[in-house]
Order: C-alpha cells, then sequence, then structure tokens
C-alpha cells in the first residue's frame, strides 16, 4: 500500500493479488490528518467522518449567516450605497440643526421686539446713554494697544490665534462666536474691565465670515501674522489649552492670554498644546475639572462636554478678573452646574 498525493488531494494505491487498487476520498470529506491517514493506510479503516453530498447540499441551500459580510466581499455598488447612506444621514443632522438655529434667532428677534415695544421712552434713552458710554469706552481701550512696540499698560489682554485651519461654516460659527465675546465686552461695567482683544492670522475666510457677521466695526485688534510674531517677548505669552498639566491659578495683568481658534464642535486633542509646545509658551488650563468635581451630579454631567466655545472662554476671563475668585466666576458663568447645597451656602 503507497500513498500518492496529486493537486491536493490524498489517494491511496493498494496492491494486491486483484492488482492495483486506488482508493481516494469523496470532495465532501474532510481533510485526512497525517494519523488519520496513517490509521487508513494500516487497517483500510478511515477514522474521518463521513459526510455525504446530501447533507452538503442541504447546509448550501440553509439561509446565510445575517451578519455582514467581511470587507473583502464587499461590492464597490455596496460600499457606494453604505457611504450615501452615511451622508444622507449626516445631510438630515446638518438640516435639523440649522432649522433649530433659524428658529432659536427668530425667537430671539420676537423677543426683542416685543421688549423694545414694551419700553418707555425713558428707558429707551438710558439704553442710548449706556450704549454710548460703551462705545466711547471700547474707542479709549483700543487705542491702548495701537501701538504694540511701547510699554503696554496693565490690563486684561487676550490673544485669538486663527491659524487653524477650518470649513465655511464653522468660520461663521467662530465670527458668531466673536460677536457674543464683543457683546460681553460692551456690557462690561467699568472700563478697567474690558480686555484688550487681539486677532492674529486674521485673513482669509475667517475674515470674510466675520465681515458678513458685522465684524468690520467692532473694536477688536487685527494682526495678519501669527501671535508669536504679534507679542515676541514670550515671556508674556500664555497659551490656554485644556491639555495642559498647569492650572491657571490667578489672572496677571501683565500677560497675554492665548486662545485657539477652534470651533466648540471640533475637538482637536492636543492641537493648542503641541502649537504652544513648539514655540516654548507657557501653557495653562481653567480649573474646570476641579470646580466641576465638586459639584456632584450636576457637575459631572458638565464635566461629560468640556468643549468650551470662544466666547464662553472669555466670558470666565473677564469674570475671574472682575471677582478674582474662582468659584465665584465659574458659579456665575455656569449657574446650572451648581450644586443645591452650595447655592444655598452663598444665599446665607
Amino acid at each position: 500500500m503507497s500513498l500518492l498525493l496529486t493537486r491536493g488531494r490524498a489517494f491511496v494505491v493498494a496492491l494486491g493479488k486483484g492488482g492495483c487498487k486506488t482508493l481516494a476520498a469523496p470532495r465532501s470529506r474532510p481533510p485526512l490528518r497525517i494519523s488519520s491517514l496513517r490509521t487508513f493506510m494500516t487497517t483500510g479503516h478511515d477514522p474521518t467522518p463521513h459526510t455525504n453530498d446530501d447533507d452538503t447540499a442541504k447546509r448550501r441551500r440553509e439561509p446565510s449567516d445575517p451578519s455582514p459580510p467581511p470587507i473583502s466581499q464587499i461590492t464597490r455598488e455596496q460600499l457606494i450605497a453604505q457611504t450615501k447612506a452615511k451622508m444622507a444621514k449626516v445631510e438630515a443632522k446638518k438640516t435639523l440643526m440649522v432649522n433649530a438655529r433659524r428658529d432659536k434667532m427668530r425667537r430671539h428677534k420676537r423677543k426683542q421686539e416685543a421688549q423694545e415695544r414694551s419700553i418707555t421712552e425713558e428707558e429707551r434713552e438710558a439704553r442710548r446713554a449706556q450704549d454710548a458710554q460703551a462705545t466711547a469706552w471700547l474707542e479709549e481701550v483700543y487705542a491702548m494697544d495701537a501701538d504694540l512696540s511701547t510699554a503696554l499698560s496693565p490690563r486684561l489682554r487676550i490673544a485669538i490665534d486663527l491659524v487653524y485651519d477650518s470649513t465655511s461654516s464653522l468660520y461663521s460659527s467662530l465670527a458668531r462666536q466673536l460677536g457674543c465675546a464683543y457683546g460681553l465686552m460692551r456690557k462690561a461695567p467699568r472700563i478697567d474691565l474690558i480686555p484688550s482683544v487681539h486677532l492674529t492670522c486674521a485673513e482669509g475666510e475667517v475674515m470674510e465670515a466675520l465681515a458678513k457677521n458685522g465684524g468690520t466695526a467692532w473694536r477688536l485688534h487685527r494682526h495678519t501674522t501669527p501671535v508669536f510674531d504679534v507679542f515676541p517677548d514670550k515671556e508674556c505669552l500664555v497659551y490656554l489649552t485644556p491639555n495642559s498639566p498647569n492650572v491657571l491659578q490667578e489672572i496677571d495683568p501683565t500677560k497675554v492670554y492665548v486662545i485657539g481658534g477652534l470651533v466648540d464642535r471640533v475637538v482637536l486633542k492636543n492641537k493648542s498644546f503641541s502649537r504652544a509646545s513648539t514655540h516654548g509658551v507657557a501653557t495653562a488650563r481653567l480649573p474646570l475639572k476641579e470646580f466641576f468635581s465638586k459639584q456632584g451630579s450636576k457637575g459631572e454631567k458638565h464635566m461629560s462636554n468640556m468643549a468650551l466655545a470662544v466666547d464662553r472662554v472669555i466670558e470666565i476671563l473677564m469674570k475671574k478678573y472682575e471677582v478674582g475668585d474662582w468659584d465665584e466666576a465659574l458659579s456665575a458663568v455656569f449657574p446650572g452646574a451648581v450644586a443645591e447645597e452650595i447655592r444655598e451656602k452663598e444665599k446665607e
């Protein structure tokens, strides 16, 4: 008895009195192992289970596994269909967001119109006087930093680093955030609480978006050069980034606090931190984790979404510069995150 291998199949050739006889396993039978093949050669008994063709045909007729096929088996048409389905979901979500934003703007406009109709003439005159005073204060603060080559007076200074690439829709969102920040500057109760804001790398699409949102009249300093060229003294710069290991303890009026012009919907981990580290600039983060961890379940809800808009960061800095205490400042900016027991203590 001898073994013959051909085309991946095993044939056993038995030599006897009747001549040469070839024994081969049927195609539906599983492949023979070496130990099984040795047993078959010595005894003539096949130890592997035999599967007839009827069972094989039956299994082929059974429904296939509902799990998705491997990537290698996905056809080009299926891949295109899946991509179109994902794009349709994204477009539907974008449409819902746009409609919700428009509805919110309409409600806000109707509310403003109702307030305008309800106020008296004396209140209207007082509002005009307040707006005129805010405009005069902003002009005075803007003139203080007109020449950066001279010694700067102590003041809260903020630089918005607009070097990061983005899309036109996100640039529009960033322009609206800057508009909200400018509104906070106009509402400052004193002139010494108005920060001096500088926009660096201010060119291209982001400035077009700013112009569409009425930003050409805002008293914000605009520089086409990077922030590290606008303020060459790196010792005076502090780059605010959530990935910094350093917690911002106090606000130094001799420093310039840099905020990355990243939209809050876009989470780019270590983007601003790596940029600051590359240029050898000190970094710091706001003490948000420390504050929210003391607020219980309400704080945990806010900690789950730590991405802040540019105007919210400016509001936090302005409030801290005004009151001098982090807990008081953050409680004013995030009133919904303050625990009830802490709120009761503040009332007492």
